[in-house]
């Protein structure tokens, strides 16, 4: 499933919906990661289960949203917009945990991701401008897993 919505269209809805993703950071984290806490796990088993809370299965959600015929709602583009940050985000946090679990210090693990984020090549100014992401000059979301 594929639900299609404009470059434009997502900046605006991830703009609008930072602090709500925030919020739900804050909220579905941190449960998890003091559960680790009182568990008597480390930090860094407690940050591993504070991610295990957080994440939201996007591809449930989504199906849920079409099935439902809710997608049209108004709130849909909101929990989409959450959906998706949540999807940035988990981006960064992967790699942090994985450096961290394999034994690498904090400053090593910040250091490499300093790095890694500038020497990968950005996107042309030409494309930023006004060249469509795809054919359809729509970003798709796959919903499909």
């Amino acid at each position: 499933m594929g639900l299609q919505y404009t470059a434009a269209d997502l900046r605006v809805g991830l703009r609008n919906n930072l602090a709500t993703g925030v919020l739900d950071a804050v909220a579905n984290f941190l449960p998890g990661f003091a559960a680790g806490l009182v568990l008597g796990w480390g930090v860094r088993t407690a940050l591993v289960l504070g991610g295990v809370t957080y994440i939201s299965s996007s591809a449930i959600i989504a199906k849920s949203l079409d099935d439902l015929e809710r997608l049209g709602n108004r709130e849909s583009a909101t929990v989409l917009s959450i959906l998706v940050l949540e999807d940035l985000a988990m981006a960064g946090y992967l790699p942090i945990m994985a450096a961290l679990l394999a034994g690498a210090s904090v400053l090593a693990t910040g250091l490499s991701l300093t790095l890694a984020a500038v020497t990968v090549p950005r996107q042309p100014r030409s494309r930023r401008a006004g060249g469509p992401p795809n054919a359809q000059g729509s970003v798709a979301v796959d919903a499909s897993g």
